[in-house]
């Protein structure tokens, strides 16, 4: 559904007489795929080329399924000391892996990746610092 759905949006653009240039995308590479495939592969418009962004929520939720899996995975078969055998997870349990500490690795991650986009975007922190000093504009030397 979620491919025909972009492909349809991509092919109406064009009738509207506007061009999309990028695609949020959850992470599923399927959509994308399909909207490069228009036209013969050359994507759906002639000159502007679409890119794939990634949606931070999705990203976010990846994140936190994947910490929760690998403590689930990660067991060991331990003896108690009453002598019965159970299996016990080496990443959860107090002061280790729990969901609290996913929820706040998820939260920072996330966090982390907004507040950076420029970074994320090829920028250094001195062009940001400048850009934030100066919103914009160029930074003057002085009466010259």
């Amino acid at each position: 559904m979620e491919v025909e759905a972009a492909r349809r949006l991509f092919a109406r653009s064009r009738d509207l007489k506007f061009e999309y240039e990028n695609l949020v995308s959850d992470g599923d590479a399927n959509s994308y795929k399909a909207v490069l495939a228009m036209n013969n592969g050359n994507g759906p418009y002639q000159d502007t080329k679409v890119t794939k962004l990634e949606c931070i929520n999705h990203v976010q939720k990846r994140l936190g399924t994947r910490l929760r899996k690998l403590r689930e995975q990660e067991k060991v078969d331990t003896i108690t000391k009453t002598g019965s055998k159970i299996r016990r997870s080496l990443l959860g349990g107090r002061n280790k892996l729990t969901d609290t500490a996913i929820d706040k690795m998820q939260s920072f991650f996330g966090k982390h990746i907004r507040d950076n986009k420029a970074l994320a975007e090829g920028k250094n922190r001195e062009e940001i610092k400048h850009k934030k000093i100066s919103s914009g504009q160029p930074r003057s030397r002085g009466a010259e």
